[in-house]
């Protein structure tokens, strides 16, 4: 049911993602989670062995140790899941071939998330790993789709696809772990607690961080979906509430129909992702990313 008002979303988002079911998802929207688990994967990969700051991120957490969970792609070994996750993630922009869309990079938010989830907890069916990666990726998209302020990203100074990616990377995490509504809107609010994403990172020459946003995103994620199944209790109201995500870091009234309408029968991630056929910013690409998608 869309709300015009914002009253109760953030529940209303919990209780969709908790019961999003495979079956429930259209054809197309599988298909498409099963290429942006296969782009994010390969440019995980790829950057493995073409960034240099990939193999300092990788000896960094292979130094701290810890229980061989989650597998870390590209250098052969594991870590614990929240730390697989950051790697995975960073490593995901750091070629500047991952995915476009509403919202920035959706895959690099969702799928290291998914991935590093999934292994730890095992015997994770493929079916539920991409309803999970759609619930997230969904939750992205509509939460990018609600800002009414143009070119917000740029005026406001925030990096979409970390500023969100907190959201729908727990969102993801949340669904793998098969979490009802509570302990979801519980994770939501854990996740949201960490949230960040400033694009200072950007201004004059880029630096590393640019790339690592979603690592960062990532980690939280996971580590929020932890906090929540062992029963941390976490703020509430986050994206409707007085200091929730759009009040403040937005700053502005959301199209909160934008958000809601249609949830669990439409899926606006079809009509706005889109695959680089180029490794550059998705800034100068042409306008409708989805018109020159390569698959």
């Amino acid at each position: 049911m869309a709300r015009n008002d914002g009253t109760g979303v953030t529940r209303l988002v919990a209780q969709h993602a908790a019961a999003l079911a495979f079956d429930a998802l259209p054809r197309e929207l599988v298909d498409l989670v099963k290429q942006i688990v296969l782009d994010t994967i390969g440019v995980v990969i790829g950057a493995s062995g073409l960034a240099p700051e990939a193999r300092i991120v990788a000896e960094y957490v292979e130094a701290l140790g810890g229980r061989a969970e989650s597998t870390v792609f590209g250098f052969g070994f594991k870590a614990p899941a929240p730390w697989a996750a950051f790697v995975n993630g960073s490593l995901g922009h750091m070629l500047d071939y991952d995915d476009v869309g509403a919202g920035g990079h959706v895959g690099i938010a969702t799928v290291p998330v998914a991935f590093a989830v999934a292994e730890k907890l095992g015997h994770v069916s493929r079916r539920d790993l991409i309803a999970a990666i759609a619930a997230g990726t969904d939750l992205h998209t509509r939460l990018d789709l609600a800002v009414r302020l143009p070119d917000w990203t740029m005026t406001e100074g925030w990096f979409a696809t970390q500023l969100f990616g907190f959201l729908s990377g727990v969102i993801t995490a949340g669904r793998l772990r098969g979490f009802d509504p509570e302990q979801i809107e519980n994770s939501l609010g854990i996740a949201f607690t960490q949230v960040s994403g400033s694009r200072q990172m950007a201004v004059g020459a880029s630096t590393d961080l640019r790339s690592m946003q979603a690592g960062f995103s990532g980690q939280g994620a996971v580590l929020a979906a932890e906090l929540a199944a062992r029963g941390i209790v976490g703020s509430k109201e986050v994206i409707e509430g007085r200091y929730g995500i759009y009040k403040t870091y937005v700053r502005n009234e959301p199209a909160w129909s934008a958000l809601t309408a249609g949830l669990g029968t439409s899926f606006p991630l079809l009509d706005e992702h889109g695959f680089k056929v180029w490794p550059a910013c998705g800034y100068t690409r042409a306008t409708n990313t989805a018109n020159i998608a390569a698959t």
